[in-house]
């Protein structure tokens, strides 16, 4: 019997967790093709702007998860 093919966006996800420098060059790809900003939080230098987009992110996507 033959199984059947499952469509799933996960066949090209990474087999491991990706490092610091593998993720900001992922950033640059996003930016530079999509237009995606994608900003760690300690990025901000204005503590301000730092709080608003957190209070943003969290409103659309949920508190972020302890580490």
């Amino acid at each position: 019997m033959n199984a059947i093919p499952v469509r799933t966006s996960l066949r090209n996800a990474p087999g491991r967790p990706l490092n610091r420098e593998e993720l900001d060059r992922l950033r640059e790809r996003a930016w530079q093709e999509c237009g995606l900003v994608c900003l760690y939080p300690d990025e901000f230098s204005n503590d301000f702007v730092k709080q608003g987009a957190a209070n943003d992110m969290a409103k659309k996507f949920g508190k972020r998860m302890k580490r």
